[in-house]
This record gives structure tokens, sequence and C-alpha cells, in this order.
């Protein structure tokens, strides 16, 4: 572990490897500082091993890290999750610190306060990313729908284009927060809030896609599914693509047959990826959740596709067919390499490509992909 603002980073190393390994517990003995690890399950007979040490590096308890400043700091709010005076003070300037450990914190200090001394501050607060913290706090500790609108208002204040990265995602995060936790807005409101978030997706974020993709579909917006139609076929990995899979399930507003044939088409393509024990049921199970929106006539409509079997064949996640350019040599490539190396990567384009040579297929990255080779 190495201190790294008010948190840590860590380096992960291999330590005990086995095909298969399916580990269901493990401890280290206190009386022998030996590793006991238990396996069992997925058809693999159970087993108890005792890892021991033999050799001459020391052995002797890592010196504990010093502590940052963004520690220190840190432990400081996380000693205001009481009620206590004066606190909306000591943690208000905090809301909006740059490092993530301390604002949450920091927010958590704020909703053990008393409500009504922060709320109207929350809601008239201008700095954007304090904003977006203090307004999760309210969103949190009000027990009344009647605080939606407000709240509401408050999100709508911050410009959607003005906030990036995790802040954005955090915005769509609040809108999705309040509809959660209060209920739907009237028909009014949410009319409104469509027209505010649909033109924003979708976005080059997938991570912010998902997010809004699910709250427009919640909102009821009808342009939503014929946006998210094409990220479910073509996008570059099988997490992705169940997940627009699960969102769109129970979208009812927007659909025409050739969507819906689209959809229920996709599930044909998704056997044949891979998964655990379960994978096939949660599959079978979004797609009976999409099929129990469907009408008797559509149902008919759509026999021929719900009725498809599958044909096995590998996966593959390619987003559209690569034209042959030329044979490429290593001293040509040598020059393309080092020029991306110092700067001006298109980390979304790596993303496609490594989902239209089906890399993804069997290799797992930033924890998205198969299983069957090396996680890179």
């Amino acid at each position: 572990m190495k201190p790294d603002g008010a948190s840590y980073t860590v380096e992960a190393e291999e330590f005990l490897s086995g095909s298969p390994l399916p580990v269901t517990d493990l401890v280290v003995g206190k009386n022998d500082g030996a590793l006991y690890v238990a396996v069992g399950g997925r058809k693999v007979q159970s087993g108890l091993y005792r890892v021991t040490f033999s050799g001459t590096e020391p052995t002797a308890p890592a010196a504990k890290p010093q502590s940052t400043p963004e520690q220190q700091l840190r432990r400081e709010l996380e000693a205001l999750h009481v009620k206590q005076d004066g606190a909306v003070e000591k943690v208000w300037p905090h809301l909006g610190h740059a490092d993530r450990y301390i604002r949450f914190a920091a927010r958590i200090a704020l909703e053990h306060q008393p409500v009504e001394q922060w709320a109207d501050r929350a809601l008239k607060e201008q700095q954007p990313r304090t904003a977006l913290t203090a307004l999760m706090a309210l969103i949190r500790c009000s027990k009344e729908a009647s605080a939606q609108p407000k709240i509401l208002a408050s999100l709508n204040a911050i410009d959607v284009k003005s906030v990036k990265g995790l802040d954005r995602i955090t915005l769509i995060r609040n809108y999705w927060l309040t509809v959660s936790r209060h209920g739907q807005p009237d028909t009014a409101a949410k009319a409104a809030l469509v027209q505010h978030l649909s033109p924003h997706f979708p976005s080059q974020d997938p991570m912010l896609n998902k997010d809004l993709c699910e709250l427009l579909v919640v909102l009821g917006d009808e342009s939503i599914v014929a946006k998210a139609a094409p990220l479910l076929n073509n996008a570059p990995t099988q997490e992705e693509q169940i997940d627009y899979a699960r969102i769109l399930r129970v979208a009812t507003a927007g659909w025409t047959p050739e969507l819906r044939k689209d959809y229920f088409s996709w599930f044909l393509r998704a056997a044949n990826f891979k998964g655990g024990a379960s994978f096939d049921l949660f599959i079978n199970e979004i797609k009976a959740n999409a099929i129990a929106t469907l009408s008797e006539a559509e149902k008919t409509t759509l026999a021929e596709v719900l009725n498809a079997k599958p044909e096995p064949k590998a996966p593959a996640f390619t987003a559209k067919p690569l034209q042959f350019v030329k044979a490429w040599t290593l001293d040509e490539l040598n020059k393309s390499l080092g020029v991306g190396l110092e700067g001006n990567r298109d980390f979304t384009n790596g993303r496609n490509v490594f989902g239209a040579v089906t890399c993804f297929a069997c290799h797992r990255f930033n924890g998205e992909g198969g299983a069957i080779g090396p996680d890179l």
C-alpha cells in the first residue's frame, strides 16, 4: 500500500494461483503465521490448503506508512460523524475538495447535523462541486417528497457541459438519487428534465452514458430507445452491452417493430458471451423482464425472434468491419507509437479497437472482458 492523497493505492501481485482455484475463504493463522485457504464449489472438490514460508527474507511486519496531510484531514472530518455544534461551518469548505475521499468524509459529517441547519445553504451553493456534494447529502437526508422541486431546480442550475468527468457523473447520479428516493416528479417536471438531459446522450463517456440512459428510461424519454440501440449492439465489451440490455428491458416508450426485433435479436448473440455459473440465468431474466412489457399482439409479431435458438459460436464485439489499409512494417508502426506515447492518445478509440478485433472475447482489461486469456 502506498499513501495517495486521503487514501491509498495498492500494487497487486499474484501470490497463489491454480486452475481452477475457487477460493471460498482464507485466513492467516495467529499461532503459526501460515495462510489457510479453503476452496470448493463449481463442481470442484473442496479442500483446505496451508501455505507456509521457508526462506531467508525478513518476515517482520512492514512499517506503517506515514500519514499524508490529506489523510489527517479526512480523519478530522470523520471525527465529526456525530451531531456537533459548529460542524457545518467546519465541513463546508471541504465539500468541494479535489480529493473524493475528503469530499465524502465531509458529506457524511454534514449528514449527521440537523438538516434544517444547512438545507437552504445547499440549495443556494454556487460552486458546482461543493453544490453537488451538498445536494447529495440533502437528497439522502430529506424525508419529504416536497423537497424534490427545489432540489431539481438547484441541479438544473448546474450546467451539464461545464462540469467534467466524475463531477458530471455525480450530477446525473444526484438526479437519479432524488427520483429513486423521492419518487417520480410530476408530469411537467419530468418533461422538463427530459428536455434538459436528453441532448447530452450519448456522450464519449461510457459510465456517464449508462447512468444517463437509465435515468432517461425511467423518466419516459421517447427518444432514448433509438439512441441507445446502437450502443447495445456496438459497445466494445459484453459488460457494456449487457448493461444496455438490462436498462432497456423496462423501457416502454419509443419502440418501433424494427427496434423491438433488433433488441431481442441481441439475446441470440449474448448466448455466446462468457460468464459464471449463473450467467445464462441472468441473461434470461433480462429477456423475461423485457417480454413482460410486450402486448399479446407484439408477442405474436415477434414470435420468430423470441423463440429462435442461438447458434453456438465464438463471441465477438465488433463495433464495425475493419478495412484493410496496408501491411504495416514494424519500423512504420514504431514511428506512430512513439508519437502516441508522447500525448494526444484517443483512449475511447483504443477501447473500441480492443473490442473491434475481439480482444475482449478472451482478455479482461480495466474490469471488462472475458476470462479465457490473461488479465491485461
